[in-house]
């Protein structure tokens, strides 16, 4: 249950907290990517809280496709940059 916006190459989601679980957000950040691939857009950007339950999804996928951007304050959203 969500939703991607993709008609830029910023990328904005919203994922139930309660009724998406870990594994099927990987599901959903591989749609993302085939999504995005078929719309041509190889690079794109996704910002995400630190706060947010799928923090710990995206940074796991730092080095195997994305990188991270984080801003100087601990309160700062991270943008995670696919290249």
């Amino acid at each position: 249950m969500g939703a991607f916006c993709t008609s830029s190459p910023t990328v904005y989601w919203w994922m139930h907290s309660t009724k998406v679980t870990n594994r099927d957000s990987v599901v959903i950040f591989q749609s993302l990517d085939t999504l995005m691939n078929q719309n041509k857009n190889e690079s794109y950007v996704i910002p995400c809280h630190p706060k947010s339950s799928y923090y710990k999804t995206l940074t796991n996928r730092v080095g195997g496709g994305l990188e991270l951007y984080k801003g100087d304050g601990n309160d700062d959203w991270t943008l995670f940059i696919r290249e």
